[in-house]
């Protein structure tokens, strides 16, 4: 046979290149089961959340009269009021013609404050998160004790799938209003991304006892207890 190599160690090459491989491939199956794909769910789980809390599918609810020429109200009340139903109803492109206003009427800190809040909700909610963030912290240099703002960054870091970040902002804002249910809506989002399911239902709780009637507060919550049953039944 000369000086080629003897057939049984081409079978050897051929056989433990095979078993490498298939180490290889059920290596990066086990990755992708118990790494991969339950951070996919999850991220997935927080564009759904995040899509609720945004969704320009929201009915409306409890609106001012979008007939209303805001940029004639000369009542600053009257507008934070306006611009706060707004908020809730997800008309943000109305929220900006009140923050526009209620900035024009501002004669303080605080007011002014209020106006860049608005407008960071109303951008947050467009998902022009730049603009958001730049309006959340001018509202927080105006009042650094401004919780909602801190609201804001919380969730648009969220968003950003910058999750640290994300929980530092919510536990600022708790730090200044301990009964925000807001902020623990947005802890549970967090905790639930990172997969601590007992800490992501302990926050939905709070938010849902401070704040019974907010509707996604409650699905939320729903969800978290799901996926925990879920876990345990594995």
């Amino acid at each position: 046979m000369g000086t080629n190599t003897p057939w049984p160690n081409h079978l050897s090459a051929v056989i433990a290149f095979g078993i490498i491989g298939l180490s290889a491939t059920v290596l990066a199956a086990l990755l992708f089961v118990f790494v991969v794909l339950p951070k996919i769910q999850v991220s997935y789980q927080i564009m759904q959340q995040q899509e609720e809390i945004f969704g320009e599918s929201a009915e409306p609810k409890n609106a001012p009269q979008t007939n209303v020429d805001i940029q004639k109200v000369q009542d600053i009340e009257s507008l934070k009021r306006s611009a706060g139903l707004l908020e809730d109803a997800f008309q943000y492109d109305k929220l900006i013609e009140s923050a526009e206003q209620i900035m024009k009427l501002a004669t303080t800190d605080e007011d002014r404050a209020i106006a860049h809040y608005f407008y960071a909700s109303a951008y947050a909610g467009k998902k022009e998160y730049a603009l958001a963030k730049d309006y959340a912290n001018k509202a927080l240099e105006l009042n650094p004790k401004y919780a909602n703002a801190y609201n804001v960054l919380s969730m648009v870091a969220a968003a950003e799938f910058e999750n640290e970040l994300s929980i530092s902002y919510a536990q600022k804002a708790l730090e200044i209003d301990p009964n925000n249910s807001w902020s623990y809506n947005l802890l549970g989002i967090d905790y639930n991304y990172k997969g601590w399911t007992a800490m992501s239902i302990e926050a939905f709780e709070e938010a849902v006892r401070l704040s019974p009637n907010t509707s996604h507060y409650k699905d939320n919550l729903r969800r978290a207890k799901g996926q925990n049953q879920g876990v345990m039944n594995q």
